[in-house]
């Protein structure tokens, strides 16, 4: 099978079409610990620990239907007949519908911030702002269920495109959400409360302590920290009631922070938070020009899985969920790494273009030559005599709808089932996408991380640890129609209202 390969300028070579026949995937997988051997079913989300008896009966029924003598065994998740497993192989996406579901508005370059790892060097670079008739084109002619506000810098600098488009789109059921740094000066109390009222999900940059933020998240002046806004903007939402219900945090971590992820969750959740997303710096933009500054090097991802690891389960214990790329133990049925392969969320630049990845828009914007040879960027829109109007570019579409995590050389065989890591990473680090994304230390990571978070979920007590219970309600409810499957989760995650 030909796997998809994008070089150079030369075009697009989509590739052999994924056929779920033909894909080899694993969907049970064996760790040895002190206690015994520890079985991991990705798709299903169970653990679960076994004697060499038990392992030889799993080998020795491989092909088995589920019958009276294995059923504990399905129950269990250590074995999973086959016809269920081809009921639940989640399929690719079909290659010639376009139906985006979420909106990201790149509102604007400007930024009061010089963050010494920004990836689009904010504030650095005058490019014009995203205008409301452009945002009201797509708008009126996708139905979105969701509309982001981002940027190559803060999105709040346009202010009033934000306000123009929550008119025009309130009471249709839209979602709102922004990504912002919390830098609101004098505008603190009015940005907060029209926020709130538009129930928007806020997530706020703030890279877990304030040694650390006041070095990586810097003023204009490069000197002033932006520890203190951030905490006046966080006690903002606070007059609202409980700052859960709109408020995240999104922690970039890079080498000076590599080891202090556990510190971070213990200050955020003194602040009131349940929850946050920690994430290693990339090596990209505005950090290349402090190559000897740890505050914008990224971290070592040995001791960054190390200290993650730790806070997981730290937070499960006490009240603090922790997300990141690196821990995918609740992926259920996940081919792809994230919206980018389906255009599940599309992506409208300042300057017309329309891309399948917020981050790499303002690499790859029509305002340099890059844009030629990216696979990121697939259309545009333009103001023609007769209105608005929009080109796609379906060979990119097809391309990045290619990138089936399945059919990635070390995917198949991987525990992980993470879609395959990112497409971006793909493409800076190897020219193409099909390879896994970010480097390959980074897919060690994960199954490092993996393995040791089963190995604190699975203990001599509790034989058969169905250790999750996040998938999606409906896929749920054909497990227990289909096998009796309870789920139970470990996991002490707040419910968020």
């Amino acid at each position: 099978m030909k796997i998809l390969s994008i070089r150079g300028t030369k075009g697009y070579d989509v590739g052999a079409y994924p056929k779920k026949e033909l894909v080899k995937n694993k969907f049970i997988y064996f760790f040895e610990s002190s206690l015994g051997i520890i079985t991991w079913a990705p798709y299903f989300g169970v653990a679960s620990l076994i004697d060499l008896h038990e392992l030889r009966f799993i080998q020795e029924t491989a092909t088995l239907k589920a019958t009276a003598d294995n059923i504990d065994y399905v129950k269990a998740g250590i074995y999973v007949p086959e016809e269920i497993l081809e009921q639940n192989t989640p399929e690719p996406p079909l290659k010639d519908e376009f139906n985006p579901q979420s909106l990201t508005l790149m509102t604007t370059a400007f930024c009061n911030l010089r963050c010494k790892y920004c990836y689009a060097r904010a504030g650095q670079i005058n490019i014009p702002q995203l205008t409301f008739d452009a945002a009201k084109y797509l708008i009126d002619k996708f139905q979105f269920k969701s509309i982001h506000f981002h940027g190559w810098g803060e999105p709040t600098y346009n202010w009033g495109l934000i306000e123009k488009v929550v008119e025009y789109t309130k009471g249709t059921g839209v979602y709102y959400s922004i990504s912002t740094n919390g830098v609101w000066f004098n505008n603190r109390e009015r940005f907060a409360k029209f926020l709130v009222e538009n129930s928007f999900g806020v997530t706020i940059s703030y890279d877990g302590l304030p040694s650390i933020t006041n070095k990586q998240r810097i003023l204009p002046d490069r000197i002033t920290g932006a520890t203190n806004e951030i905490m006046q903007t966080i006690e903002e939402f606070k007059k609202y009631g409980n700052i859960n219900r709109w408020l995240a945090i999104r922690c970039t971590v890079g080498k000076s922070g590599e080891s202090k992820i556990l510190d971070m969750c213990k200050h955020l959740k003194e602040l009131g938070l349940w929850t946050a997303k920690f994430e290693p710096l990339s090596a990209t933009g505005r950090s290349l020009d402090y190559p000897l500054d740890p505050d914008a090097q990224p971290p070592d991802i040995e001791k960054f899985s190390e200290s993650l690891t730790e806070s997981i389960l730290w937070g499960e214990e006490n009240g603090f969920v922790v997300n990141s790329s690196l821990f995918v133990a609740n992926t259920i049925n996940k081919c792809f790494f994230c919206g980018t392969a389906v255009i599940n969320d599309l992506v409208l630049s300042t300057d017309l273009t329309l891309g399948a990845c917020w981050e790499p828009a303002f690499e790859t914007s029509s305002i340099y030559p890059k844009v030629i040879d990216s696979p990121f960027v697939i259309g545009f829109i333009t103001r023609t005599n007769d209105g608005w109007k929009h080109i796609l570019d379906w060979n990119r579409i097809k391309a990045l709808k290619s990138r089936y995590g399945y059919l990635l050389p070390e995917c198949p065989d991987c525990p992980v089932k993470c879609g395959g890591g990112c497409a971006k990473r793909s493409w800076e680090n190897y020219g193409h996408l099909s390879e896994s994304g970010e480097d390959k230390s980074y897919c060690v990571a994960r199954r490092n991380i993996l393995k040791h978070y089963l190995f604190s979920k699975v203990d001599g007590q509790n034989k058969y640890n169905n250790i999750i219970d996040v998938a999606a309600e409906d896929f749920k409810k054909q497990l227990r129609d289909k096998i009796n499957v309870a789920f139970k989760s470990n996991i002490k995650a707040p419910i968020r209202t």
